[in-house]
């Protein structure tokens, strides 16, 4: 593994941009019939892509729950207090995955080549369960 801004020879190598509190690229390969190449990292952090995660994880069974409830309250006659609860919780489990996709963006790797195209991205994400 070499360091930032060192010169490597890639021939055959498997590649990864890792490193402390970092979410790893998924491993990736360069040409090295073209000289020198310069890929650049847009490093995504472990904690904020671990927020959006958990926000995701969260927001599913919480909009899921309201739905139920909005149920219950248009069928039953459980009576108006029901269907607004059940709207406030669809609203919240909404509110939660909405802001979990741009901390899941943020917290993501992505590895570019010289010319700016994108030749590795994130680790696949662990199961949520």
């Amino acid at each position: 593994m070499a360091p930032c801004d060192r010169a490597i020879d890639p021939d055959q190598l498997e590649l990864r941009v890792a490193g402390p509190g970092i979410r790893p690229s998924n491993p990736f390969r360069v040409a090295a019939d073209h000289g020198t190449i310069r890929v650049s990292a847009s490093a995504g952090q472990v904690a904020t892509h671990d927020r959006g995660r958990a926000l995701l994880v969260l927001g599913v069974p919480v909009g899921l729950a309201g739905t139920a409830l909005l149920g219950v309250g248009r069928t039953q006659q459980a009576g108006d207090a029901v269907t607004v609860a059940g709207v406030a919780v669809i609203a919240l489990g909404g509110a939660a995955i909405l802001a979990s996709l741009p901390l899941l963006v943020a917290g993501s790797t992505t590895v570019r080549d010289d010319q700016g195209k994108p030749i590795a991205s994130g680790e696949r994400p662990a199961p949520l369960f």
